[in-house]
């Protein structure tokens, strides 16, 4: 992927990064330690975080052992456009040993400077609105340990 590193910070122990793609939108990732044994750590994004090994989209064909409700990272965390990534770190820009969640601006009603845009009040997610959301997700992932 050609993306350049706008930020890389740290909130207690929660990681974030915000990248550039080459289209110009930006993208926020918050890392979870691997040592940390949170409920979320190698959960992918849209899979059910009881392990029933179903997707969001199938959620009507997911049953649980105490009637607990299907829930993934993309319906419990709350950001920008909504969780669309989950990887281990690969040690890019997103360094090893943390499970990553990511978001990104480039949906439809947000600018993409790269890519003709047909919305004309789309808006363009500067850093700083991505941070605020890098932040927002550390404080949801913090509330869950």
């Amino acid at each position: 992927m050609d993306a350049k590193v706008i930020i890389s910070n740290k909130i207690g122990k929660y990681p974030y990064v915000i990248i550039q793609h080459s289209m110009g939108h930006l993208c926020g990732y918050v890392g979870i330690p691997r040592d940390q044994n949170h409920l979320l750590y190698g959960i992918r994004y849209n899979k059910c975080i009881w392990e029933c090994s179903y997707y969001t989209s199938d959620i009507s064909s997911c049953l649980h052992s105490g009637n607990k409700p299907h829930q993934s990272p993309e319906m419990l965390l709350k950001v920008h456009g909504g969780i669309t990534y989950s990887e281990e770190g690969q040690g890019d820009y997103l360094p090893i040993g943390y499970w990553w969640f990511g978001f990104d601006a480039a949906h439809c009603d947000d600018y993409v400077p790269g890519l003709y845009n047909v919305n004309p009040s789309a808006v363009y997610r500067d850093r700083e609105y991505m941070e605020k959301n890098c932040i927002l997700l550390i404080n949801q992932l913090k509330d869950m340990e």
